[in-house]
């Protein structure tokens, strides 16, 4: 039976009990530890705790608020209400802390009333090592989702693939409720509900699964997905989303272990989400990442690896006590270092299980690409605030589109020598010193030993040196034209996306629901009318038609060149882009479409006659574009190749 409510203790009085806040401070002391080092995490750990730290100083500009009220309210719930078991309080540790008050201590303001300020997070992604607390901690926000939130009538949900995972979350709910005195009165714990009954309505917590029917129709305040890389569709994960459409403080926290990498899979969407946040080329500030995982060496880092290379002996090792942390931040509290070292010992003697104990002990995705673009050196040493097109009136730009798709994004660039003559240096010579440059950047280049690595002092040099070769490099600019329809249409590929950057003018929006090439022409003509073009490069797929119209205009005066997108003629122009970014040589005004579609791109690899490999631009899914990027790496070669420098009007088969 229902205790009484007269016997409840009221909800709101665990909030209003904070007076000072001493625990959400802890937030701000494992974030600050983090980034100067004195705890040791991965890189996209500590670009998660540097945004923190960043959101403290510039959020309140984009209308975020830290409530240190909230963070104290929630971090005190777990730590003075919950009992993992009798006599043993829930009692956080530092990464714990930082999780649950960064996700419940930041606000914003609401979209659609300004006036009304909600919970800022609705999305918290958490890749942890097994063994580290993750499912007790799901567990303990789904009962602080019933009990701390002031919600009328609360649903939440422990979702998993099986019920059997699902239960899991679910039971160590269930167990808390048990052993902790103060829930005791509160709540009623069935088998497979635990209900809160308070003024207005009674709070519910279930578990429910894949092999569930009935997902859908739920009015869901907070769900907790347990171990998403298990699951075999997305269909859980969408019916839980679609169920919080009526509540503005929702939360949908993933906790999970990482996986197989592979088009189809929600945990590795949500992984890639994750990652591009954390690396600054998608803002989303309702989302929340933590992601935990061993490092590339900077050589690796450079290569596109966003994790170790297994044959690399300059990367984190598994096999190495020293790195185990990254993964597995309760190392040594909550998880136990002689587990890992048994799973470290499992992996080495039996190859059957070393993804196994790669994906769940250390979250390294198997089976997988590598992307391909610095993101850190494009998103701090290659952008160039204020950098604007009007400057280069008069200069000539090698210009390049790329359509792939007549119902979607198409994207021109235009790329130019940053000065007359900066764009000179030997590519082979850019190449190495934008190895060099980056490993300088990372703290591993030291003196002349570790240049070595990369050849002699004389063939590596500085990014100093770099610089003063190739002055300023180059600058480019784009483009992006979407069709109303992609903007309009909330079932289309990328709406969210769209829709935001047409609210804030950083897409040119066309009418209709195909490729408006007429608006495209508009715009080509207005370049020319301010700079010169040496080159106009195109992918001929799906472009014949505008081709035809752009060799009829009077001002086209400049060689119209086909670019087939094979690995033999893409290959030397994407390694080029690919030096110049890591070295900050290639200028961008710090566009956010470019900076996503960069983003997307995954290097893949076709094999040539003999032993020579190419390299040719790839995606992970349909919906990861990359037009802006393959157009940037063929203005790029227009800019570079000297032959085709002068050049009459027409088109030229390459």
């Amino acid at each position: 039976m229902p205790a009484s409510s007269a016997t409840r203790p009221k909800p709101r009085k665990l909030k209003r009990a904070c007076d000072m806040f001493p625990r959400a401070e802890r937030v701000h002391a494992y974030a600050r530890d983090v980034v100067e080092g004195r705890i040791v995490a991965g890189h996209l750990v500590r670009a998660a705790c540097q945004r923190h730290l960043d959101d403290l100083e510039q959020g309140p500009a984009r209308g975020l608020r830290w409530r240190p009220s909230e963070a104290e309210a929630w971090i005190a719930f777990f730590e003075d209400v919950l009992h993992l078991k009798a006599d043993t309080p829930f009692k956080l540790q530092p990464f714990q802390a930082f999780i649950v008050g960064s996700i419940t201590g930041w606000y914003r303001q609401d979209q659609d009333n300004p006036g009304r300020i909600i919970r800022r997070f609705r999305y918290a992604y958490v890749e942890i090592g097994k063994g580290n607390g993750k499912t007790p901690l799901g567990a303990g926000f789904g009962l602080g989702g019933l009990i701390v939130d002031d919600e009328h009538r609360p649903e939440v949900y422990s979702a998993a693939a099986a019920k059997e995972q699902a239960k899991i979350c679910f039971d160590d709910a269930a167990a808390m409720a048990a052993a902790s005195p103060e829930l005791g009165g509160m709540l009623d714990v069935l088998t497979n509900a635990i209900t809160y009954h308070r003024k207005g309505g009674v709070g519910v917590f279930r578990p429910i699964s894949s092999e569930d029917k009935g997902q859908h129709g739920k009015r869901v305040h907070m769900g907790i997905l347990d171990e998403i890389h298990a699951l075999a569709s997305g269909a859980i994960v969408r019916a839980i989303v679609a169920g919080t459409k009526n509540c503005l403080n929702a939360l949908i926290l993933f906790i999970t272990n990482s996986g197989k990498r592979s088009k189809s899979s929600t945990c590795w969407e949500y992984h890639e989400t994750a990652r591009k946040i954390l690396e600054g080329s998608l803002q989303k500030d309702d989302f929340f990442p933590y992601v935990c995982t061993l490092d590339p060496c900077p050589a690796c880092y450079a290569s596109g690896y966003r994790q170790p290379n297994l044959e690399c002996k300059k990367c984190d090792s598994f096999e190495d006590p020293k790195t185990w942390i990254k993964a597995n931040p309760g190392l040594g509290t909550i998880c136990r270092t002689g587990y890992v070292r048994e799973r470290v010992a499992l992996g080495k003697a039996m190859p059957s299980e070393l993804n196994d104990v790669l994906q769940l002990n250390f979250c390294m995705w198997t089976e997988s690409n590598t992307s391909w673009a610095n993101m850190a050196a494009w998103n701090t040493l290659c952008r160039r605030p204020g950098l604007a097109l009007d400057r280069f009136s008069g200069m000539p730009a090698s210009v390049a589109m790329d359509a792939a798709n007549k119902v979607d994004a198409t994207s021109l660039v235009a790329v130019f020598e940053a000065k007359p003559g900066s764009g000179r240096l030997n590519p082979e010579e850019l190449n190495e010193a934008a190895r060099a440059a980056l490993a300088q950047a990372n703290g591993s280049l030291q003196e002349e030993a570790e240049r070595a690595e990369f050849g002699s002092v004389s063939s590596a040099p500085s990014c100093e040196k770099v610089r003063s070769l190739a002055a300023a490099g180059y600058v480019c600019f784009h483009r992006c034209f979407v069709p109303q329809q992609m903007v309009q249409n909330a079932t289309a590929a990328n709406y969210e996306k769209y829709s935001k950057w047409a609210r804030e003018d950083k897409l040119i929006v066309t009418p209709g629901g195909r490729t408006d090439f007429g608006r495209i022409m508009e715009e080509l003509a207005k370049w020319r009318a301010l700079f010169p073009i040496k080159r106009f490069s195109f992918d001929p797929k799906e472009m014949s038609y505008f081709v035809q119209q752009l060799q009829m205009q009077p001002w086209c005066d400049f060689p119209l060149v086909e670019v087939l997108q094979s690995p033999q003629m893409i290959s030397q122009p994407m390694k080029e882009l690919e030096a110049l970014i890591a070295c900050g040589l290639m200028g961008h005004d710090g566009d956010e479409v470019l900076s996503w579609m960069l983003g997307n791109v995954v290097q893949k690899t076709a094999q040539g006659g003999g032993p020579r490999k190419y390299y040719f631009p790839g995606r992970e899914a349909d919906e990861n574009k990359i037009d802006g990027p393959v157009s940037l790496i063929m203005a790029l070669d227009g800019m570079v190749r000297q032959a085709e420098e002068q050049g009459d009007p027409g088109v030229v088969f390459l």
